[in-house]
């Protein structure tokens, strides 16, 4: 059985799948961590639900949910070849393309365990920058991406009465 090694301390892996189809690409999956069984860190996927997923060394911020979490969540991807920053700029930065991170415990993938994904977020490549060999990559909801705001229609008194009135209760 393959030995996975976790960067957290509480034994979770992030899965992360992008979907560059709509921008001429394929869909890439990522994991924070290798098997080691290919003989090295950097070639040695891990596989879960007969998906490979690629090992690449990225960190993961602003994914605090509530009403305090104003930072819009990020991943920020070490690229020392600028292969990746090349990749996403031939995409023409890939705008609005499907993002999806699953946190999953070591064990569930080692057993491959399709019930032992912890929490699912989902959400849209917004913006693409690059700072020295770091490549941040900010991500946004589908209904921030499309700059909408709730409740997404004009609420007026004709509609709704009730909107000036005095109501005692």
């Amino acid at each position: 059985m393959p030995n996975l090694h976790a960067l957290d301390v509480k034994n979770l892996i992030q899965l992360v799948t992008i979907d560059f189809t709509a921008s001429g690409g394929e869909i890439g999956r990522y994991c924070d961590t290798s098997t080691f069984e290919g003989g090295s860190p950097e070639t040695s996927p891990v596989t879960y639900r007969g998906l490979e997923y690629q090992p690449l060394p990225f960190q993961a911020g602003g994914f605090a949910s509530g009403g305090e979490n104003m930072v819009r969540p990020s991943f920020q991807i070490g690229d020392y070849s600028g292969a990746l920053y090349e990749m996403l700029r031939d995409m023409n930065f890939a705008p609005g393309a499907p993002v999806t991170r699953m946190l999953i415990l070591k064990a569930d993938v080692l057993a491959d365990n399709p019930n032992g994904i912890i929490k699912t977020y989902r959400y849209v490549l917004n913006r693409v920058s690059k700072k020295g060999y770091v490549v941040d990559l900010e991500l946004a909801t589908h209904i921030d991406f499309a700059m909408r705001k709730f409740p997404g229609v004009v609420m007026t008194t004709e509609d709704y009465p009730a909107l000036n009135s005095t109501l005692n209760f």
